[in-house]
Parts: C-alpha cells; sequence; structure tokens
C-alpha cells in the first residue's frame, strides 16, 4: 500500500528497476533540472542515487565535478563511461549512499559538494528510501549549499508524521515543493506522478 502511495501507480508484474523504485531520469528533465539549480564549472556536486547517469552527463556537461553514488553494481559501472571533461571531473561510488559520511567524502575530495542534485529511489532500498536521502545528502552539504530533489508526489500530501515533518523541514530552509509535468517520466515507463523539491543551507 505504500508503494501505491508513494508512486501512485499499481503494477501486478514488476520488472527489476521497479521492484527498487528506480526510474531513469529522461533527457529533457535532466536538462531543465540541471538549469533550475544553475549548475557551473566551479561547483561540486553531488548525485547520491546515479542510476545509469542521467544526471551526471548534464552535472558534467556544465563544467562541474561530480561524486555519484549507485546502490547497484552493474548501473554504477555503466556511469563511469559518461563523457566528461577530465579523469578528475568524475568519481563513482558504489554502495548504499546512507552510509556515505561528510568524513569519507572529505577523505577522498578534499572537499565538501556545494549542490546535491538527486532522483532518489521512491522505495526503500538498502538503510532509506526517497525521505531518508534526501535529508542525508542535505547534510552533506556545504553550509552554503543547495539540493534539487525529484520526489513522489505523495511529499505533497500525505499527513503521517513523517510526511508532515518532511514538508515542516522543507519550508524552514527556504524550499520549494513545485509539480513536474504529468509525462515526466512516460519514456522511463511510469507514469509516476513527481515534484521538484528544493532546499538551501
Amino acid at each position: 500500500l505504500d508503494e501505491v502511495i508513494a508512486t501512485g501507480i499499481l503494477t501486478s508484474t514488476k520488472t527489476p528497476n521497479q521492484r527498487t523504485g528506480f526510474f531513469p531520469t529522461p533527457e529533457r528533465l535532466a536538462v531543465d533540472l540541471a538549469d533550475r539549480l544553475v549548475i557551473t564549472a566551479r561547483d561540486f556536486v553531488l548525485e547520491p542515487s546515479a542510476g545509469t547517469g542521467a544526471l551526471v552527463k548534464e552535472i558534467l556537461a556544465r563544467g562541474a565535478a561530480c561524486l555519484a553514488v549507485e546502490y547497484d553494481a552493474v548501473r554504477a559501472h555503466l556511469i563511469t563511461g559518461t563523457p566528461h571533461s577530465c579523469d578528475c571531473a568524475l568519481r563513482v561510488h558504489t554502495g548504499d549512499f546512507m552510509e556515505v559520511t561528510r568524513d569519507s567524502i572529505q577523505a577522498a575530495e578534499g572537499r565538501l559538494p556545494n549542490i546535491t542534485l538527486m532522483n532518489p529511489p521512491f522505495l526503500k532500498v538498502g538503510l532509506g528510501d526517497h525521505i531518508d536521502h534526501v535529508r542525508h545528502a542535505f547534510e552533506l552539504l556545504t553550509p552554503s549549499g543547495r539540493l534539487g530533489a525529484v520526489m513522489p508526489a505523495s511529499v505533497k500530501f500525505r499527513q503521517d508524521k513523517r510526511h508532515a515533518a518532511f514538508r515542516t523541514w522543507v519550508y524552514a530552509h527556504a524550499g520549494v515543493i513545485e509539480d513536474l509535468p504529468e509525462d515526466a517520466f512516460k519514456e522511463s515507463g511510469t507514469g509516476a506522478q513527481t515534484v521538484f523539491v528544493m532546499v538551501s543551507k
């Protein structure tokens, strides 16, 4: 039931991607989201749920450095083939994003990301779901960082304590929850209704 509420869809036979809540970001939408965050060559961007690299491609196209995290080893390997300007522009980490820490990023990269652009899993994968991933990604940013995340539209209307607390948190950080087009993920094989959440430190 929680899955149906989160995604707005019911499927009788699920693909492996649907079972993990993975819906790749269509190219046109990836361009739009990267534009909304005004990513430039001066930025170090975290993509915590990198999938097959759709958002990573747009981050690198703007000249920014990118740390991509992907739970699935096969998809993580595909990201390494994403075109980028130099070998140091892209780092790919395979594993559960919820286990990534500020210290581990600082030790590996010598700095923390100032932007996060993400399309987290809509269902629980490993240690967390979309709300857990967004809250954790925000904690990994620099003090002046900003975050943009695709999320299921249910974060706007679910009335349980967890979702109500999430909305309160978003608005406390000068955040907005904007509707994405109804067919935003049609080419990814889902009619799930989505929003784009933006918050700033």
